[in-house]
């Protein structure tokens, strides 16, 4: 399925690099170098380069867009579940994919904030959903490190985005524990409206965050 676009998708150009800044904690993890989880649709990473076979839809990876994350304890397996609600008017939802903001209110978020959040899911409730898709990803991280969105492409079937993240240390005024886990839910604004019901999803991660300029060197 191609993705259809409602505007004209502004692309920016690369990503600034990052430097990993120590949070006053010895970082003990085994590191996770180029690591990429797909989903069960079998979608397999592309590399940094939009294949030929594109049709219109996203034709570079998207570098700049509106993210907002909160952080969990990591007190369970899995961060969101979501509700069948058979009186919903409205699909089913497709996760990672929220298309209109009734979707929500069927997401059960299976732990607290760590911060002092109200509304944990405030960011997606503000989407315009004619112009915009939700999409939600979650990450298991150590308390001192912090899972940051590179690009969002399309993937090679068309059917659906891949995130690409990186994992980098928290800013070293913050005050954490190497030893204790957290779950990062990171909440992205894509900047098209469509129907996500036939669409699948990839991410991947590294420990490097570098810029699209030079991974693809």
């Amino acid at each position: 399925m191609v993705l259809p676009t409602r505007r004209r998708l502004l692309v920016a150009g690369c990503g600034t690099v990052c430097t990993a800044l120590f949070a006053g904690c010895a970082d003990r993890e085994q590191s996770e170098d180029e690591q990429s989880e797909d989903d069960a649709n079998g979608d397999e990473p592309n590399g940094n380069e939009p294949s030929d076979e594109y049709e219109p839809g996203i034709e570079e990876p998207l570098t700049e867009l509106s993210v907002e994350t909160v952080r969990f304890e990591a007190d369970v397996d899995r961060l969101i579940d979501h509700d069948d609600a058979d009186d919903f008017e409205t699909e089913d939802v497709r996760l990672p994919y929220i298309s209109e903001p009734a979707q929500l209110e069927l997401i059960d978020l299976r732990s607290e904030p760590i911060e002092d959040v109200s509304e944990p899911l405030s960011f997606l409730r503000d989407l315009e959903y004619d112009e915009s898709t939700g999409l939600l990803v979650e990450h298991e991280v150590d308390a001192c490190r912090h899972y940051q969105l590179q690009y969002v492409e399309q993937r090679n079937n068309g059917d659906g985005v891949r995130t690409q993240f990186c994992r980098t240390t928290r800013d070293a005024d913050v005050e954490c524990d190497i030893d204790t886990r957290h779950i990062q839910l990171t909440m992205v604004e894509l900047p098209f409206g469509t129907d996500t019901s036939d669409w699948g999803s990839g991410s991947g991660q590294s420990d490097i965050c570098r810029s699209l300029s030079e991974d693809s060197e």
